[in-house]
């Protein structure tokens, strides 16, 4: 006797409305039956294994299992069950699933991926382009050629759509790249907006060579670098706006082969105890425009070395960056015109073993700093970079530039 039981079997017939893949004239039409499977009651009986711990009046304890039969019981329940064919009614095809719906889920999956990363890198990248050419390849192929499958075509749609969206956002956030410039697809920084004000909160870690941060993002002024903004890169020169009011901890950290920075005098440098900014960066050197340290930036802030702890003491390593104070600057802000030499203004610094640093030229883009002349500007060249601290005081030094 069949373990199945069938009942209420009923037949039924209907147009599917998919035009045939052979003959291109017919539509596919699926009929079939359908009926309830009781499935019986089935009784199994199976060996379990008990046991008990005892213990003794000595403290000891042991076990004591045996075996018991368990009566299991399984079935007793009604199924509904289908079976049908998809037979075209021209020329008799058989209908089988293709893959076309799986292909276009998978296209609409990697549109997904790309808009993610669209939106997470800000810029675009080779490896999103390839996923925007393969995806939209597949995606018009579904489109416009005879899959049949509606949900097939709206997949696609849909995918294309979202391919263009992430690459128009891609090109729009490209835009923050320094100089605004699209030539290197991976190089740029992330600048989240706050209000009415933007903060650089990330960069490309593969950046190199002398950037220029912009003023304005999406027509908010940039203000603040966020912690950990540029760090770990390998920059020459970073120019900044003077828009920015704001650096936090290990703003510009662990960058080997920064050589110089201009601070502005309206720059507020974070008190935060994590690090400071230019942490572990022992080449730099900096050009203040104000003529002494201001009150709110601390004792540490230009330790290239060490860190500070929960005390706000500076422990570990040691070393400080070289610092020239009261430097003029142009109206921009972006180079160093003089400075007048006077005690205390240059701040030769000390590495972490004890010698003394050497101070860095100053950068000007599309120049090439000559040297320090004395009394007046583009006069003869009297001081090179590392022995500015030499002038005399009262001296006005006028950078050189060729």
């Amino acid at each position: 006797m069949s373990k199945y039981v069938p009942k209420n079997e009923e037949k039924f017939s209907y147009d599917t409305g998919r035009m045939c893949r052979k003959c291109k004239k017919g539509n596919y039409i699926t009929s079939g039956r359908s009926w309830d499977e009781y499935v019986p009651e089935t009784k199994e009986t199976v060996t379990e294994k008990r046991g008990v711990d005892v213990k003794h009046s000595d403290g000891t304890t042991s076990q004591i299992s045996w075996n018991v039969s368990v009566d299991k019981y399984s079935g007793g329940y009604t199924t509904r069950q289908t079976k049908s064919i998809s037979k075209c009614n021209k020329c008799g095809h058989k209908f089988k699933p293709n893959a076309a719906i799986f292909i276009s889920i998978g296209f609409f999956l990697i549109a997904l991926i790309l808009a993610v990363l669209s939106w997470t890198l800000d810029i675009i990248t080779p490896f999103v382009i390839v996923l925007a050419v393969i995806s939209i390849i597949g995606c018009i192929a579904g489109i416009i050629t005879k899959w049949g499958e509606v949900r097939v075509k709206l997949t696609n749609i849909f995918a294309v759509i979202l391919i263009i969206a992430s690459i128009l956002i891609s090109v729009d956030n490209g835009a923050r790249i320094a100089g605004g410039s699209l030539s290197s697809m991976r190089t740029g920084f992330r600048i989240n907006q706050f209000g009415s004000n933007s903060m650089v909160i990330s960069t490309n870690r593969n950046l190199s060579g002398v950037i220029v941060i912009p003023s304005q993002h999406r027509g908010t002024n940039i203000t603040a670098i966020g912690r950990n903004g540029f760090a770990d890169t390998s920059i020459s020169t970073i120019i900044i706006p003077r828009t920015l009011s704001l650096l936090m901890e290990n703003s510009f950290a662990r960058n080997p082969y920064l050589t110089s920075i201009i601070l502005h005098e309206n720059i507020y440098i974070s008190h935060g105890i994590v690090s400071p900014p230019f942490h572990s960066s022992n080449n730099v050197t900096i050009f203040a425009e104000s003529s002494t340290k201001p009150i709110y930036w601390n004792n540490y802030w230009n330790a290239s070395n060490g860190a500070l702890n929960e005390a706000g003491q500076f422990v570990g390593g040691g070393g400080f960056r070289p610092i020239i104070w009261g430097v003029n600057l142009s109206e921009a802000g972006d180079f160093v015109v003089s400075f007048l030499r006077s005690e205390g203004n240059i701040e030769r610094g000390m590495q972490y073993d004890g010698s003394v640093p050497i101070i860095n030229a100053p950068y000007r883009m599309g120049y090439i700093f000559g040297g320090w002349a004395v009394g007046r500007v583009n006069g003869t060249v009297v001081y090179n970079a590392a022995h500015v601290y030499r002038a005399a005081y009262g001296s006005m030094l006028y950078a050189v530039w060729v």
